[in-house]
């Protein structure tokens, strides 16, 4: 993982950190990047297990991922 996303792990406490990692994965998820989406929105639930957005966007992109593979 880039040093980019690790500096969004150090401070994802935040509402706007958390909305911005989601966003992040939305836009690999449409350029058909599910695998490092979905990683990055893994690490971000690990991070942040009570956000209830990252949750629902990682039921989602794994579901998405599993029917991919």
């Amino acid at each position: 993982m880039s040093n980019q996303s690790m500096h969004f792990f150090k401070n994802s406490s935040t509402p706007e950190a958390i909305n911005t990692i989601i966003n992040k994965c939305m836009r690999l998820e449409q350029k058909g990047q599910l695998e490092i989406a979905l990683q990055l929105i893994q690490r971000l639930v690990k991070t942040q297990p009570y956000s209830k957005a990252a949750r629902g966007h990682l039921g989602r992109i794994s579901q998405k991922y599993k029917t991919k593979k």
